[in-house]
């Protein structure tokens, strides 16, 4: 697997993390505590949309992953900033699923060199 094939892989797990935090409070039912449910929606939307820009623009604008990546930051933050830390399910939810995302969307920032074999991985 070559290094575009393992940052394709990397944006695409991490966009369907982003759908996952996004319908995760209706899944999993928290979506009573108002602060884990607009949260969740609005970062989950975001991931995805990010996510969505950097496969369409391709491998010569890393940002749109850095903001995947600050966002996964701000999941694992989220809980005890917003006050939520009460309901274990959104809290633990925020919290891997936004260590996972904040890893592949590191991943993400990845930019091949066309020709530099040094960035090719066996």
């Amino acid at each position: 697997m070559d290094v575009d094939s393992r940052t394709d892989a990397a944006i695409g797990v991490d966009m369907l993390l982003g759908l996952w935090i996004l319908f995760a409070p209706f899944l999993l039912g928290f979506r009573g505590v108002l602060p884990a449910t607009w949260n969740n929606v609005g970062v989950g939307l975001l991931m995805a949309v990010f996510c969505g820009l950097r496969v369409s623009v391709g491998y010569h604008q890393p940002a749109w992953s850095w903001c995947t990546s600050v966002l996964a930051l701000w999941l694992i933050v989220s809980p005890f900033v917003l006050g939520f830390t009460h309901t274990p399910d959104a809290m633990w939810n925020d919290i891997i699923v936004g260590a996972v995302a904040a890893a592949l969307g590191w991943r993400g920032t990845w930019v091949p060199v066309a020709g530099d074999q040094n960035l090719k991985a066996s």
